[in-house]
């Protein structure tokens, strides 16, 4: 059964949080440093994976903790449980955390061009003299949390933005513009995608990644927006929800019914 879990996640989470979790139940070896995470590829429609080639350049170090104070020492914020979780799904005990860790990002302007023209989204802000550019990314200390029993999942990701440099012939705000036209690809209109944006920077999903998903939606997750993103794929349904609360982002992912998903979401305390 757990095999089936982690066999699961393993294909809706195809990022480093996927590998953290499959080394610490010894699926896998968690050696190689330069692993490259994105694009998934599989996804013709997965705007972030596609556009957004992203390369370890730093070990992820990670260990296992049981209580949420312990937790919360190791990330720097208080860490939250839910308290509903479905019935067959037991209470939360283990604590992944990953320390922080520093990504080389390629970031594909031609791509990013013919898919947003595909879906007939102007790009005006977007320069036509660059093709693409890198940029280094730090990612912050993150707790992660899952739990399965089959064939269902969820797993909640919990950390803050991460930081960023820019190369100096690139305007940063380019970053921002970038991310808002991606929002609008997923199904967001112009004003959803960049209320979302101001409230979680363009860097987010380096931290809480929408791989393989291929439209969002916004949602409120205890009074607090996020959104919704959804894979359509009819042989691997699922989805995340993302949402910022107090300066953490929150991210969960999981192939249970819509409303059993809202209800953890909301429960975090």
């Amino acid at each position: 059964m757990a095999r089936h879990i982690f066999f699961q996640l393993g294909r809706f989470l195809v990022t480093w949080h996927c590998l953290l979790l499959l080394a610490a139940c010894a699926y896998l070896p968690f050696e190689r440093v330069d692993y490259k995470v994105y694009p998934t590829a599989e996804n013709p429609d997965d705007f972030f994976g596609r556009v957004y080639s992203k390369t370890r350049i730093e070990e992820i170090k990670q260990q296992l903790t049981t209580t949420t104070a312990d937790a919360s020492q190791l990330v720097g914020f208080p860490v939250r449980l839910p308290v509903y979780l479905p019935e067959g799904l037991e209470s939360i005990t283990n604590f992944y955390i990953s320390q922080s860790h520093a990504y080389r990002v390629n970031i594909d302007l031609n791509t990013a061009f013919a898919l947003l023209k595909s879906a007939g989204i102007p790009a005006a802000s977007l320069p036509t003299d660059l093709k693409s550019f890198q940029v280094e990314v730090t990612v912050p200390p993150s707790a992660i949390i899952s739990q399965g029993a089959d064939p269902y999942f969820i797993t909640i990701i919990q950390t803050l933005n991460p930081s960023f440099e820019v190369p100096s012939e690139v305007e940063p705000a380019l970053l921002d513009d970038l991310g808002i036209l991606g929002w609008q690809y997923l199904g967001m209109n112009p004003e959803q995608a960049q209320e979302f944006s101001q409230r979680m920077n363009w860097s987010f999903f380096l931290a809480l990644p929408p791989s393989d998903m291929d439209s969002a939606e916004s949602v409120m997750i205890d009074g607090e927006p996020g959104v919704v993103l959804q894979s359509s794929d009819p042989g691997n349904m699922h989805r995340g929800i993302l949402w910022e609360d107090s300066g953490v982002l929150y991210g969960l992912y999981s192939n249970l019914p819509w409303d059993e998903s809202l209800k953890i979401a909301s429960s975090l305390k």
